[in-house]
């Protein structure tokens, strides 16, 4: 998925937050987010997310190189999530680009506690050895 949209720039298809499905198979869901996670962009999406992300009984990696910012409900969606496929025996690896978001998810602490990647053949790796 790259690096992300330009600054400034916004590759979303709809206004708000949304949640585009890249791959749903046997072996992994990868789900990419588009906007903000917060109050308003977490509501549009955390059922839809939570669903998709933890009932098939595979890994997951969310791409999160173009959501542009992350409030704490955010992350509480995101760490309801982790929580779920571990106790599956599962993994789940964010895809974060640097930037406001990844800072976010590292002074909130989540990035001890969840796998992070630039890409994702490193994501791929990360699952591969959890």
């Amino acid at each position: 998925m790259g690096r992300g949209p330009a600054p400034g720039a916004r590759s979303c298809s709809v206004p708000g937050m949304e949640l585009k499905v890249i791959q749903v198979d046997e072996a992994l869901t990868h789900i990419a987010l588009c906007g903000r996670l917060d109050i308003r962009g977490v509501s549009e999406i955390e059922n839809r997310f939570l669903f998709t992300t933890t009932s098939r009984r595979v890994p997951a990696v969310i791409d999160l190189s173009e959501v542009e910012f992350i409030a704490s409900l955010g992350i509480g969606m995101l760490v309801g999530a982790a929580k779920a496929l571990t106790r599956q025996g599962l993994g789940l690896v964010l895809l974060v680009p640097p930037g406001l978001v990844r800072e976010t998810l590292e002074l909130s602490g989540l990035t001890r506690v969840v796998p992070t990647a630039t890409d994702m053949e490193s994501a791929r790796s990360l699952l591969a050895r959890s």
